[in-house]
């Protein structure tokens, strides 16, 4: 009996005391967070997530909590803003057609016993003009967060698009647009303390759907490039689904004006200044 009393004060000795603490994660990815904390802890211990309130609840041992203190403070520095420069360089496309009368007109002259007759033929026009552009702007965005490049107020090759979304399963029917144009969702992520920035572009449709405001994100055929910071690349150029982007990137304004475009974006990092 002696033996198995010792034996169970040694035992109880032997586990650690736990206790309650909560760790906010204002500034890092929060699943991020949870998989490195849960990494620490072990599996014995708690890890609860407060998505709403930005925030770790963790139960665990004082040895493990200050090696969870340790990592967040380290995890939750101040993020940089990425600022990102957007040029878009343009072909817009406008059709005239209508019947005109001017000096180059064509007149035929006939004399008879009655008089002189003239017909005037009229000039029809049937023409399409062609303007290039280009157009730049710059967007301010935190690492790890997301902005948006309007494309067009107006999507000319909505039902296309449209198609494309049911034969991949997007889209279970065709939308009721009242109102639609197009973005692309742009998200920087600083790769450690830079150079390095990764940035994922995500075609998107919005506008209202049944008197509702409705965003259509066509995450399959979003696409990363790692660039270095000031490094300019080509969105229209891309090779990856080519076809998508050579009607997703054609902009109508309200008027109607059709404008092929090739966007080049230019990321900057912007590192806060300390205080």
């Amino acid at each position: 009996m002696l033996a198995l009393i010792l034996f169970c004060n040694a035992l109880a000795q032997s586990v650690e005391p736990t206790r309650f603490e909560i760790y906010p994660v204002p500034f890092a990815d929060l699943n991020a967070a949870e998989e490195s904390v849960r990494a620490l802890v072990g599996k014995d211990d708690s890890v609860v997530v407060d998505a709403r309130n930005r925030r770790l609840l963790v139960v665990t041992t004082a040895e493990r909590h200050a090696r969870v203190a340790e990592w967040m403070n380290k995890l939750n520095v101040v993020p940089c803003n990425v600022r990102i420069d957007v040029e878009f360089r343009g072909a817009s496309h406008e059709r005239s057609q209508g019947v005109s009368v001017n000096a180059a007109v064509e007149v035929d002259r006939q004399e008879s016993l009655s008089g002189t007759t003239f017909k005037v033929k009229p000039r029809i026009r049937n023409e399409t003009v062609s303007l290039s552009s280009r157009v730049s702007q710059s967007l301010l965005v935190a690492s790890g967060r997301e902005g948006r490049i309007e494309v067009g107020e107006r999507v000319p090759y909505l039902e296309w698009i449209e198609d494309w979304g049911l034969r991949h399963g997007l889209l279970q029917q065709r939308l009721n647009w009242q109102r639609v144009g197009a973005s692309l969702v742009v998200e920087p992520l600083v790769v450690g303390e830079g150079p390095t920035v990764r940035v994922r572009l995500t075609p998107e449709l919005s506008g209202l759907v049944d008197g509702n405001p409705y965003r259509l994100r066509f995450a399959r055929v979003s696409t990363e490039v790692v660039v270095t910071d000031g490094m300019t690349f080509q969105i229209g150029g891309m090779d990856k689904d080519r076809e998508f982007f050579s009607r997703f990137l054609v902009g109508a304004d309200n008027n109607g004006v059709q404008q092929t475009m090739d966007i080049y974006l230019t990321p900057h990092i912007v590192h806060p200044v300390p205080r």
